[in-house]
Order: structure tokens, then C-alpha cells, then sequence
């Protein structure tokens, strides 16, 4: 350690909080209604866009969520949240902290740039599980913490498939596409899921086209404690 600063605790263990301390603080805070029912859907979606470098969102729902994309442009963050009914979720938005403090503890690197400020609204994580299938979510909901929790799920869970039926090669491409997503929240001390899919048809095109598929099993998540933001 160059710079920082280590703390001693009674079990003989240590916190050290040196120059190579790195962690996401709250940047900003935000409800989002999900309401509207986009084509194809059988359930209710809300969108916010943010300005960022890196950041990560932990989301509190009374319904189960998911996050059904996020694109980046200049800059921006637009995230597609989908619920199993219409409601308003909280977001809390972490990334790479830049507002520092007038009081508290503040420790610094070498180069005399501000590493750690205790004003800052840190990330904590206070529980993470990776499934290799998602289906173990489901069968044993994973326990977490007491408190005011918020959940971030790290990548699209579940499976796309489209069905081509060309009729002959000059004629209309039929199709169906088939969406199956994880949809979760923290409620009564575990994580929550179910499996939810949905199904749209359409035309278009001509001649026939082959059927491809892509599946996602892994279940991702962290679990962060956001009382007091």
C-alpha cells in the first residue's frame, strides 16, 4: 500500500482502503412507471435514460422484473424495463463517482488524486449468485439479507426462437418469435422468480428462410443494499 489507510478489527482481520480502492457510488435515483404494453407484449414496460461512464442499475419492484434491453448512444443509457403488471419501480443508478464531500473520512493515492470520500453513497453488495441454469432460482429461491434491498441482474436470461414457413420462393415468409425472459424480485426475504415468455407472429418478406434459435440459461445476480439512499 502507498497511499491509504488500513483498519484493525477484533477478529484480527483488516479493512484496508488503499490507492487501488475502486468501487461504483450512487449517482442518481428514479421511479419509473411501466405501464405501457408495447406490440407483441402481454406485459407493461417503462424506460429511463441516463447520461454515464459505466454504470449499473439496482432496481426494487413490488412486481417481478427484468430488463429487457439497454442501448447506448453518445453516451446514453435507455433501459427497457418489463413487469408482470403494471407499477413503479425504483432505480438506483451506480457509476464511477466524481462529488466529493466537506467532512468525513477522505484517503488519496500518490499522485494526491481523491481515492475513497466517506460521503460518497458506496455500492454495497450484500449477496451474489450465479446459476449456471436459471431454473435453480425458481426450485430454491436464494436467501437474502433483511432490509431495504434492490437487485441487479447481469445479463438476459432465457431463450428467442423463430419458425420460417416460406410457402415457395417467390411467397410471403411467415414467422413466430418466441421471447422467454426470468422475471425477479426481492420480496420476503429471497430472491423471487418466475418464467414468464412471450409469443408474437408476423409476415413478411419473401421466399423461405432458415430457423435459427439462440438459448440463455445463466442466472446472474447481486444483491445491494440501498438503505438510507
Amino acid at each position: 500500500m502507498k497511499a491509504g489507510l488500513t483498519v484493525f478489527l477484533d477478529n484480527g482481520s483488516s479493512i484496508q482502503i488503499d490507492d487501488t480502492f475502486v468501487n461504483l457510488g450512487l449517482i442518481s435515483k428514479h421511479s419509473v412507471y411501466c405501464g405501457s404494453v408495447p406490440f407483441g407484449w402481454a406485459y407493461p414496460h417503462g424506460y429511463l435514460t441516463i447520461s454515464g461512464t459505466t454504470p449499473i442499475i439496482a432496481i426494487k419492484s413490488a412486481a417481478k422484473f427484468a430488463i429487457n434491453s439497454c442501448t447506448v448512444s453518445n453516451g446514453q443509457f435507455t433501459y427497457d424495463i418489463v413487469t408482470e403488471y403494471a407499477t413503479t419501480v425504483e432505480i438506483f443508478v451506480f457509476d464511477v463517482p466524481t462529488a466529493f464531500g466537506t467532512f468525513g473520512l477522505q484517503t488519496f493515492r500518490e499522485d494526491g488524486s481523491l481515492c475513497f470520500d466517506s460521503s460518497r453513497k458506496y455500492m454495497r453488495v450484500v449477496a451474489s449468485y450465479d446459476y449456471a441454469h436459471y431454473n435453480s432460482v425458481i426450485a430454491s429461491p436464494p436467501p437474502i439479507p433483511q432490509g431495504d434491498m434492490a437487485l441487479v441482474i447481469n445479463a438476459f436470461i432465457g431463450s428467442v426462437y423463430t419458425e420460417y414457413d416460406g410457402g415457395h420462393d417467390n411467397g410471403p415468409t411467415y414467422f413466430n418469435a418466441q421471447r422467454d425472459m426470468l422475471f425477479c424480485n426481492t420480496a420476503n426475504g429471497v430472491i423471487s422468480a418466475r418464467y414468464i415468455y412471450t409469443v408474437f407472429s408476423n409476415r413478411g418478406g419473401a421466399g423461405n428462410g432458415s430457423p435459427w434459435n439462440s438459448e440463455h440459461n445463466r442466472a446472474s445476480f447481486q444483491v445491494i443494499d440501498v438503505s438510507g439512499f
